[in-house]
């Protein structure tokens, strides 16, 4: 869940049912836990985070291989909240059990941001999506993997105005007086 929607750990651990929209296909993230405590998500606003297709199909599988109640909570180990901790003690055996290069559980939030600005997304919906205060902060912080083409962006302006260049004189014409009619005035 944290490499498929950006979301930060604390987000996660308190992510309930009530808030997983798998109809429309997006999460409300509304609140964040940590060290035994809810509290308002990083930047103190909740946030709607879209879920991919594929994410949501999954999901829903999950919800119809459980054969008793559906918990408030959508992870929770024997009915209790997982501290962070715990997670991350998991999260590291799993890695090092499936011998995968050892990478932070922030880390999957990283690649979620550099993968879809890599792939030519806007930098204004990773920020949405990933919850950063701010547009800057996702360009301050992944700025190097915006997605830019070979060419020289510049050029966009010549198709926008293909006659623009032509317009100024070249440096061998001399400029001609313009007549301006008395009654254009």
């Amino acid at each position: 869940m944290a490499s498929r929607t950006g979301m930060r750990l604390g987000e996660l651990l308190a992510l309930k049912w009530g808030d997983v929209d798998l109809e429309n296909g997006f999460i409300w993230i509304r609140r964040s836990y940590r060290r035994g405590r809810f509290t308002r998500p990083k930047n103190g606003k909740s946030r709607k985070v879209e879920m991919s297709d594929q994410f949501m199909d999954v999901l829903k599988s999950q919800l119809k291989g459980r054969f008793k109640e559906v918990s408030e909570l959508v992870h929770q180990n024997n009915g209790k909240i997982m501290e962070q901790n715990f997670i991350r003690r998991e999260y590291f055996r799993i890695l090092k059990k499936a011998k995968v290069k050892k990478i932070k559980l922030h880390g999957l939030r990283h690649a979620f941001c550099t993968h879809l600005l890599s792939a030519g997304v806007s930098p204004y919906y990773v920020s949405q999506q990933a919850g950063h205060s701010s547009i800057s902060i996702t360009c301050d912080v992944y700025g190097s993997w915006i997605s830019t083409d070979e060419n020289r962006h510049v050029n966009l302006l010549d198709s926008q105005h293909p006659n623009a260049p032509h317009t100024h004189p070249t440096e061998t014409e001399k400029p001609q007086p313009v007549k301006i009619a008395a009654n254009s005035l």
